[in-house]
């Protein structure tokens, strides 16, 4: 009897990671904002999720995009920015904003 190959689970590519020093950060709202062509200058499309890492501190936390809001749009229907919140409760940024410039 021939049995059929076992197909390998493709391993999960990690999430994208980028550099707590490319954001501005927006302390009033517990923000961060950054461009999309500096985080993500050869990605099609934006990730549904990265990590960001402080050299500071050491510490690197995820972040997903939000599911209820999604993008915001212009008065032309164009994206002007994503909007993303952290997967950790003890994370101290609140949201994360990335405009399409």
């Amino acid at each position: 009897m021939v049995q059929a190959p076992v197909k390998k689970a493709r391993p999960k590519a990690a999430p994208l990671r980028v550099q707590l020093t490319q954001f501005t950060w927006v302390k009033s709202q517990q923000m961060l904002v950054g461009e999309a062509s500096d985080l993500f200058p050869s990605e099609e499309g934006m990730p549904r999720m990265f990590d960001i890492h402080s050299p500071k501190t050491g510490r690197t936390f995820r972040f997903t995009m939000f599911k209820s809001a999604g993008p915001l749009y212009d008065k032309e229907g164009d994206v002007v920015a994503w909007r993303y919140s952290p997967i950790a409760a003890d994370c101290p940024v609140r949201t994360v904003v990335i405009q399409n410039d």
